[in-house]
């Protein structure tokens, strides 16, 4: 996709204030589209485009964007979910609580993005949405608790449902599975542990956040018209099905 063929066509990317939502806002602005970025904590993304506050979670503040994004003359044409709370709770340490709140953001909160973001690109007849998932849903988490896992599993199997429902109103829905990825997270492991973990990713390293956001590129393109309800592993060969 060159820069300008997005030009006019506004995309709203979740968790738009941690590393992956800022990585994916920039390369979505360099190819020309209007990026909305929102999360629960307003600022500005590294390229000085403001973050709007939304809970993804909140049916009343999710109409509430999207109703104010179109209002503004804007094609409504693209969802990337990429809002996640990632506890690192073991087994035996999680709440009730806790794995309702984890839940209720990974999988709840993007399943009603793209349930009220789907209505407004039904209108034009044409729309992509990705979601942010994990191979954690997969392997398990090598970060995350149980909790985390599950609800990517569940974001997977969201993701295939909301393509089959959609598809005939021209918007496909497709799921990213990543890898361990650079980050404070990861950087933070001890020297023992980071090499364990790169030690069994047959890539021989981590990914970075850029590879996640190029892939986010490619499937909102033209290219990728035919493509809906898959899911993109990317994770250096760590996890192969």
């Amino acid at each position: 996709m060159t820069p300008g063929n997005g030009q006019g066509m506004a995309v709203i990317v979740t968790g738009a204030g941690g590393l992956l939502g800022r990585a994916v806002t920039s390369a979505l602005a360099e190819v020309g589209y209007q990026v909305v970025p929102v999360d629960r904590i307003g600022g500005q993304t590294q390229n000085d485009i403001e973050i709007r506050v939304c809970d993804v979670a909140d049916q009343q503040e999710v109409e509430g964007l999207v109703e104010d994004v179109t209002s503004q003359g804007y094609e409504l044409y693209g969802l990337v979910n990429a809002a996640a709370l990632i506890p690192t709770a073991g087994l035996h340490e999680v709440d009730a609580q806790e794995f309702a709140a984890v839940m209720n953001v990974n999988a709840w909160g993007s399943f009603n993005m793209a349930r009220v973001v789907s209505r407004a690109m039904a209108q034009s007849g044409k729309g992509r949405i990705v979601n942010i998932a994990s191979v954690a849903a997969y392997a398990g988490g090598l970060v995350g608790g149980p909790h985390y896992a599950a609800s990517k599993a569940a974001l997977i199997v969201l993701s295939k449902i909301l393509a089959k429902e959609l598809a005939v109103d021209g918007i496909t829905v497709n799921a990213i599975a990543p890898g361990a990825l650079e980050s404070p997270a990861t950087s933070g492991l001890s020297e023992e542990v980071r090499a364990g973990l790169i030690s069994r990713i047959p890539k021989g390293r981590l990914g970075t956040m850029a590879e996640i956001a190029n892939a986010v590129v490619f499937l909102l393109s033209p290219a990728a018209d035919y493509m809906t309800g898959a899911t993109l592993d990317i994770n250096g060969g760590v996890y192969l099905r």
